[in-house]
């Protein structure tokens, strides 16, 4: 059902676009005949106006589309739909360039420099279409690879300038605005529900919570040499919900780490006295975690994410981990064993010194409701499982995996890997949970 209003959203905004643009169309330039590039060129221009502020909704961490969808997915319709604006720009200029040049009888270059000069906020919208085509570009997976993360960040975040120019480019000189008060009333109320969310999701919610709670650094432990445990205390913890298998996006305010903030999971299951998040040493960001001194400020955006016990629907669960990505299943274990379900959790490691929890998860597994297989990929000393997560390997460790509900957590080739197989295992789709932590 919480899906259903971010897709009427959706739907009857295009819907409410439509009948405008065609109501407006009849009274004035129609979309047949000599004009038929105009109309259409203002169309492309209405939708890219649109999918600009779906970008707005799907990243602002709005708890009503998110908890429907998941962050996760969000961000993946935000990029889709990030490249389906660019081409809607795109479709927009060149129709009514084409359009003016056609009745102006001028090149294509004299026909751009004459209507950024003359008419009013069109030099500002092609600035902005060249910010939005150079952000998606740069987002372009491999190009992306090559790319520093503040770099990226830095360019992808000029979109949202572009957003603001183009809003002036709309209603200074779209057709549809300034030919139709209801309709340009109607944009603004929409500019403003956006708007609203995007303050008070990114800003107000973490500012709220920096507020109330007074989040700092408790302490900080070195779980293996590659991962790190910071626990973050703050005033009225018991006020601060958050479920098992949920993440944070954090941000340390500490010297060169303050202008970043990065999901993590939680690593234990949630109490009255703190949050813990674990992180492997992977980058810059992530290295200088274990360096961080207790009582550094934390600002917390969150919590996030739909992977809990929540979606549970059967009577026995499987959960399987991928090196870091025990991290959330460390916490839902918890859950679990102190609501007596019957569970099996697959371990992938790369060594058994690389074993995350080993002790915590040794004392669930104590409680008699959970059993532990480690699968270790590269330590010819270990004398247990060796290999990987395979089908053969599930079908023989849990031999009745197909009544079971899964949760996957791990690098995204073997949780991609992991859930194809457990569906041709025989598992619904519905029954096998998965989700990335990585934006």
């Amino acid at each position: 059902m919480k899906r259903a209003w971010l897709l009427l959203f959706v739907a009857a905004n295009v819907v409410a676009i439509g009948a405008f643009w065609w109501w407006n169309a009849s009274q004035g330039v129609s979309p047949e005949g000599e004009q038929a590039l105009m109309a259409y060129g203002r169309l492309a221009g209405l939708c890219a106006a649109f999918s600009a502020l779906l970008q707005l909704v799907f990243i602002c961490r709005a708890s009503w589309a998110e908890q429907a969808f998941g962050l996760d997915h969000l961000t993946r319709l935000h990029k889709c739909n990030g490249f389906l604006l660019v081409f809607l720009v795109i479709a927009h200029g060149s129709m009514i360039t084409l359009q003016y040049a056609g009745s102006r009888d001028e090149g294509i270059f004299e026909t751009v420099r004459g209507l950024a000069m003359d008419q009013e906020g069109v030099f500002a919208a092609m600035l902005a279409a060249g910010l939005l085509i150079t952000s998606a570009l740069f987002s372009v997976a491999v190009i992306r690879r090559k790319l520093a993360y503040e770099t990226w960040y830095f360019i992808h975040v000029t979109a949202y300038v572009a957003i603001a120019l183009a809003m002036g480019h709309q209603v200074e000189s779209g057709g549809d605005f300034t030919a139709n008060t209801a309709f340009a009333w109607y944009w603004y109320a929409l500019y403003a529900f956006v708007a609203a969310n995007l303050l008070g999701y990114r800003l107000g919610r973490p500012g709220w919570w920096f507020v109330r709670h007074r989040f700092e650094v408790e302490k900080v432990v070195r779980e293996t040499p590659e991962v790190t445990s910071v626990y973050i205390a703050g005033r009225g913890m018991e006020r601060f919900r958050i479920a098992a298998g949920q993440f944070m996006i954090v941000r340390f305010l500490a010297r060169g780490m303050w202008w970043q903030a990065h999901p993590f999971s939680l690593s234990c299951g949630p109490n009255d006295t703190h949050v813990r998040i674990s992180v492997r040493s992977l980058g810059d960001f992530t290295a200088r975690v274990k360096d961080i001194v207790p009582g550094t400020r934390v600002v917390i955006d969150g919590p996030n994410g739909v992977f809990t016990a929540r979606r549970l629907r059967r009577e026995k669960v499987l959960l399987v981990a991928g090196g870091i990505g025990i991290t959330p299943l460390r916490a839902l274990a918890e859950e679990l064993c102190e609501r007596k379900i019957e569970t099996v959790l697959l371990y992938a490691s790369r060594k058994g010194s690389a074993i995350v929890f080993k002790d915590e998860l040794d004392t669930l597994a104590s409680h008699g409701t959970m059993r532990i297989h480690h699968v270790i990929s590269d330590d010819p000393s270990w004398d247990g499982e060796q290999g990987f997560i395979d089908a053969a390997r599930i079908t023989r460790l849990v031999p009745d995996v197909v009544t079971r509900e899964a949760f996957v957590c791990g690098p995204p080739p073997m949780m991609r890997s992991l859930v194809r197989t457990l569906r041709a295992l025989g598992i619904p789709r519905k029954a096998v949970h998965y989700e990335y932590f990585a934006f």
